[in-house]
């Protein structure tokens, strides 16, 4: 949250309104109010709102095209949705209402799990981002500026964080690849070698809004 947080703010005049979408507990808003934005989340999980609101941060509890929500048009300064567009059925729509409360030039962070990632690619149907039926969408650097710029984004930054290294071994090692950090394999296997060629595991990207979409 804190490297998103510096991302942002490189990309950003000035803290302003911010907006997590999935924002669950709050943890990232706790952080950037601490550096000065003006923060709200959208999340479900009564738990979590609960939370959101004795730390005084305001929750909204309906999707992000609900007008229940009373979201205003053209306001937010920077949107962030970590590991969210993956559950989303429709992620057209749900960019282009995104796409409307943001301000022009406003920036948008998306985490989501990459789909050319090695760890998913070596794990197949052992890798927990195939578990379930909870990801609809699967995304890599190329089909997410597609659909960003469809809607009305321009991509500024693109990178993958979250090697894996240890599941990799894990796995190498005809072990299960969740049991720990596991014993070295290959040597060359290193966080730099796998983030130059954009293999892990999530793909974090940052946009800027430079047209508005249609309501």
């Amino acid at each position: 949250f804190t490297y998103g947080l510096d991302l942002i703010e490189e990309l950003c005049d000035e803290p302003g309104p911010v907006l997590d979408v999935g924002c669950g507990p709050g943890i990232f808003l706790e952080a950037a109010r601490e550096r000065g934005w003006k923060v709200s989340g959208i999340e479900f999980n009564e738990g979590c709102c609960e939370r959101l609101s004795s730390l005084s941060i305001e929750c909204f509890r309906h999707p992000i095209p609900s007008e229940e929500n009373g979201l205003r048009d053209d306001y937010f300064q920077a949107v962030t949705a970590w590991d969210v567009l993956e559950h989303i059925a429709e992620p057209n729509l749900f960019l282009s209402h995104i796409n409307q409360k943001m301000r022009p030039g406003g920036i948008l962070l998306i985490l989501v799990p990459n789909i050319n990632g090695l760890a998913l690619r070596l794990l197949r149907e052992k890798s927990i981002t195939f578990a379930g039926e909870a990801h609809l969408n699967f995304f890599n650097l190329d089909t997410l500026t597609r659909l960003l710029e469809h809607t009305g984004f321009k991509v500024e930054h693109g990178e993958t964080i979250l090697t894996e290294i240890g599941s990799i071994n894990n796995y190498l090692n005809y072990e299960d690849p969740y049991s720990g950090p596991g014993e070295t394999v290959m040597d060359f296997l290193t966080p730099e070698l796998i983030h130059k060629n954009m293999l892990g595991s999530r793909l974090l990207v940052l946009s800027r809004k430079v047209s508005p979409t249609s309501k």
